[in-house]
This record gives structure tokens, sequence and C-alpha cells, in this order.
């Protein structure tokens, strides 16, 4: 190891072996990161070392690349649902990316990590509202479908749930940092090493854009069915974040009978 990192221009099999296995462990939550972007994002990393690139470069780039997206996702002459997903994913693998070179160079600083949690918020929490903005003066072949088998007003309904997507995703975040922080307040401790279940993978994986709603996002988006795509996940994020809200009022409130 002590060889590896006097290695100014590593050899890829080399810089490999600096990955965590404990985020080997971490990435059976995230499966498009873990078969795809992960790898993809190795190579990346291991390229920008070797032309000296700095993580908050990288970081710029993958904010970068999430702003185009929205470019392509907005109602305009531009607007393609497709690339505008293909953007997306491109700014999650260059987010993927800027860690593995901080921990290579031994820079993992508080504002570089800051950096990556709150660039990459900005681009996933409005993500939702942009694409139904975009889809509602720009009808997909499912709101086509809607509108003339189920109601004239498919278009409206479908932004208002892309605004729900966004705005429920947000508040699952909000909710989990007050959690946190009452659990660190309290000096409550969590067992960490409780093995996960299947279902639980399946559950997470379903949530994030590293899991199954990367690829989701470029598929439906192909096929131009990304509406039905927002009404789902409305609907899934809705159900997080009240399944979160009331699993935390109970983990809190035993809490507070074991303190008192």
């Amino acid at each position: 190891m002590s060889l590896i990192n006097k290695l100014k221009k590593p050899r890829y099999s080399d810089f490999k072996l600096l990955y965590p296995k404990a985020k080997l462990k971490k990435n059976k939550f995230k499966l498009w990161r873990w078969l795809v972007i992960g790898r993809i994002s190795l190579f990346v990393s291991w390229s920008a070392i070797r032309f000296n690139i700095p993580a908050n470069t990288i970081t710029y780039l993958s904010f970068i690349a999430g702003l185009l997206s929205f470019v392509f996702f907005y109602p305009s002459e531009l607007h393609n649902s497709f690339v505008g997903a293909i953007l997306l994913n491109l700014s999650y693998l260059l987010d993927c990316s800027d860690g593995h070179i901080a921990r290579y160079n031994k820079k993992n600083s508080s504002l570089g990590k800051f950096l990556d949690d709150s660039l990459g918020e900005f681009i996933i929490t409005p993500m939702w509202f942009f694409i139904g903005f975009g889809l509602f003066n720009n009808s997909d072949i499912f709101i086509d479908y809607l509108t003339i088998n189920i109601h004239s007003s498919a278009s409206d309904i479908v932004l208002f749930l892309s605004f729900i997507a966004s705005i429920t995703y947000a508040l699952r975040i909000i909710i989990s940092n007050r959690y946190s922080e009452n659990l660190v307040k309290n000096n409550f401790q969590l067992n960490k090493n409780k093995k996960p279940t299947i279902s639980k993978i399946i559950y997470k994986n379903t949530l994030v854009l590293g899991g199954v709603l990367g690829p989701f996002l470029i598929i439906f988006s192909f096929f131009k069915i990304t509406s039905f795509l927002i009404i789902l996940y409305s609907f899934i994020y809705l159900f997080n974040l009240i399944h979160c809200f009331l699993m935390y009022y109970r983990k809190l409130k035993k809490q507070d009978n074991e303190v008192f």
C-alpha cells in the first residue's frame, strides 16, 4: 500500500486496490453504481490523477453536467429528455469519481465533502420538477395516452406530481437530518452491523440514482414514457417520506423512554 501511495502516476490495477472495502459492501444498495457507474468512475478517477486534475474540479464538472441536464429537460427547442437523462447520469458518474481522487491524494477536506454533498443535492432535488415542467409543454407517449383515454388534463397532473416527487424527496432528507441530530444529542447508538434484508436492498435501490433510478431514467426517456416514471416515483417518495417519519417517531419515542 505504501508503494502505491508513492506512485505519482499509478497503474490502473494499482489504483483499484485503494478502493475501500467498506464502500464495496455498501454498494449492494446501489446496483447501478456497483455494476456500471462505479467501475467507470474508477477509470475516470485514475485518468484524472494521471493528468493532475484535483477532486474539486471533478465535483464542479459534475455540477455543470447536472445543470446541462436541466437545459435539455427544460421546455425549449433543446428539449430532449433522453439527452437530459444521459447528462444526469454523467453528473452522477463524476460525483462518484471525485472521492477516489481525494482519497488517493489524501485530501479528504471538509470543504470538499461539503461541495460534493451540497452541489449534488442542488441537482437531484429539483430534478423531477424540471423533467415534469419539460413534459408539460412537450408531452411524451404516456401523457398522450392518458390525455386521450383517461383525463384531458394529464399534463397538469404530471406536472403537479413532479413537484410532489421533488418536494417529498427534499423533505425526507430534511427529517432524516433532524432525526440524526437528535440521536447524536442523546448519545443513542444504532445497530449499524445489522445485516440488511433482501427487501431493504430492493427498497434502497429503488429510491436512489445509483440504484435502478439511473438506468430507468435513460430507458424510460428513450421510449418517451418518462411521465410514467414521474407518476410512479411521486407515490414512492411520498410513501417513503411517511414511512420514514413514522419510523423516526417510533425510534425517538423509544429512545426517550430508555433515557428517562
